[in-house]
């Protein structure tokens, strides 16, 4: 029987690598997160509990849900980076990082490196 090899969280094939220039910063902010489905379970979680007490209490939006699974995958420095940039730029990153994260049902994300 072939051995199947398993993607890990951690693979590089499952990072999704943003570069955002940043005001007076000579050099952009570099910061790589894991798909989404690649978050840990406790991650997941964290934020699934999280969702439904800002939708409940009406406090949901774009802006908010983007920077709190960005505090859960990105370093303090970088997240003190990040939740100071504008709505557009966050909407952005949550765009390119939903869109990063769909798989093809059938397909896989290393699907294009065979």
């Amino acid at each position: 029987m072939p051995m199947i090899d398993i993607i890990a969280e951690h693979d590089p094939r499952v990072q999704v690598t943003f570069n955002v220039p940043i005001k007076g910063r000579q050099n952009p902010l570099i910061f790589s997160v894991p798909m989404i489905q690649y978050m840990s379970k406790d991650d997941s979680e964290a934020f699934r509990e999280w969702f439904l007490k800002a939708r409940e209490e009406e406090t949901l939006t774009t802006r908010t849900s983007t920077l709190k699974l960005l505090g859960f995958v990105t370093s303090a420095k970088d997240f003190a980076i990040l939740e100071k940039l504008a709505d557009g730029t966050l909407n952005q990153i949550s765009d390119k990082w939903e869109e990063a994260s769909k798989v093809t049902p059938g397909e896989s994300s290393a699907s294009s490196d065979t």
